[in-house]
């Protein structure tokens, strides 16, 4: 959920409205929370809460790294825009068999890397 409320403040500048606790309560019958404890969410699952909140949301599963480069030079250059990553934590290094979804804030060109806006103080 952090991540939905990171992306709706930066889209809509409302700092209030979109803490975690509104959004929890106006999403549990698209992801209960017992279902987040046990859980968490699929990026099918925030793409479907940032749609009730207003936003236009898709899921994107890019076959390559050109693909994935691609959507993030197109997406990061659009002011409204935003990319919400999900990423296997096991292959980054830390010992967790779950996903991990985090905000990407920008892409560098000349070490091909995106800057993750990880929300999550155990990851």
């Amino acid at each position: 959920m952090a991540s939905i409320s990171l992306v709706m403040r930066a889209q809509t500048g409302d700092q209030v409205t979109y803490a975690e606790d509104f959004i929890y309560d106006r999403l549990s019958d698209i992801k209960p929370l017992s279902d987040l404890d046990q859980r968490g969410m699929t990026a099918d699952d925030v793409a479907a809460c940032l749609l009730r909140l207003g936003a236009a949301a898709s899921v994107r599963r890019p076959g390559s790294a050109d693909e994935l480069r691609d959507l993030a030079l197109t997406r990061l250059a659009q002011e409204s825009s935003s990319i919400i990553a999900n990423f296997h934590l096991k292959s980054l290094g830390f010992p967790s068999e779950w996903g991990h979804l985090s905000p990407v804030a920008a892409y560098h060109r000349d070490s091909d890397s995106v800057l993750i806006m990880d929300n999550d103080p155990k990851a």
